[in-house]
């Protein structure tokens, strides 16, 4: 098969210690509706061929950057400002867009998006048509499947998996568990319990001590 791109030796940055070179486009790129590369257009900066797969439609946008041992592949876009370091995949038909980051030996794949401000990182899995935006973040050995949406300022971690169209938001912090009855989770499930607890305590302290003012009596 022969090469889409080449890497542009005289266009490079140094990264962190690592020397990243700019693509540039050596056939059309137009079977895939997401993008529409011409030959001669330039891409992002990447840091060796073995970051973009020749096959596939994949692409690197002109903004991005491919850091570390960091591979796409497929038909996978990374789009954007968004960045893509360490060993991290993104694969199949998944997109990365945004500013968003996916880093360490996390993996996007199998029609994900990750988009807006979101961070996927350490071992992290997002797959099927899951969304991850705003300023999520999942990390540890999470998974989000099966078109689950994390969204909001939510975080998704340890060992954690959310599937079948439940939507995480908010301010909600999953650490484990398995999520999987298309459910809406806005706030904090492992603190729910510990939350209602510490409400209906200090409600009953309240109480105790308002019926002995009631019943003080004074002595003379």
């Amino acid at each position: 098969m022969p090469k889409k791109y080449e890497l542009m030796l005289n266009d490079t940055l140094k990264v962190g210690g690592q020397t990243l070179y700019r693509i540039k486009a050596l056939i059309d790129i137009t079977s895939n509706p997401l993008i529409h590369v011409t030959k001669g257009d330039f891409g992002g900066y990447i840091h060796s061929e073995k970051a973009l797969s020749h096959y596939g439609t994949c692409w690197v946008g002109i903004d991005c950057m491919v850091k570390g041992n960091a591979i796409v592949r497929g038909n996978a876009q990374l789009r954007g400002k968004a960045i893509l370091d360490d060993n991290a995949v993104i694969e199949g038909d998944s997109t990365v867009g945004g500013f968003a980051l996916v880093y360490g030996n996390a993996i996007v794949r199998t029609q994900a998006r990750v988009g807006d401000n979101a961070s996927v990182y350490e071992d992290a899995l997002i797959d099927n048509r899951s969304n991850v935006g705003e300023e999520a973040e999942i990390f540890g050995k999470a998974k989000i499947l099966d078109r689950a949406t994390i969204k909001g300022q939510a975080k998704v971690f340890g060992t954690a998996l959310v599937a079948s169209k439940t939507i995480i938001t908010g301010n909600a912090e999953v650490s484990s568990g398995i999520y999987t009855k298309n459910e809406l989770i806005d706030k904090t499930p492992d603190n729910r319990k510990q939350v209602n607890a510490t409400k209906k305590l200090e409600d009953e302290i309240d109480k105790e001590l308002n019926d002995l003012w009631d019943r003080r009596e004074y002595k003379v």
